[in-house]
């Protein structure tokens, strides 16, 4: 897996954490979406670092 397919795995999966924000009024693991978050922006940082963005 390359670093924009974990990416994309990563905003997939935060998103899916993150939709039952609205639809069930909050009942949700916010310590995992928030653990999702951070994994996803040092992802980010990371590829940005590797490829000069």
């Amino acid at each position: 897996m390359n670093h924009l397919e974990y990416i994309e795995y990563l905003c997939k999966q935060y998103r899916n954490e993150c939709l039952p924000l609205d639809l069930y009024n909050g009942r949700v693991n916010k310590a995992k979406i928030k653990r999702l978050g951070v994994e996803l922006r040092q992802a980010t940082l990371e590829f940005e670092r590797k490829n000069a963005i």
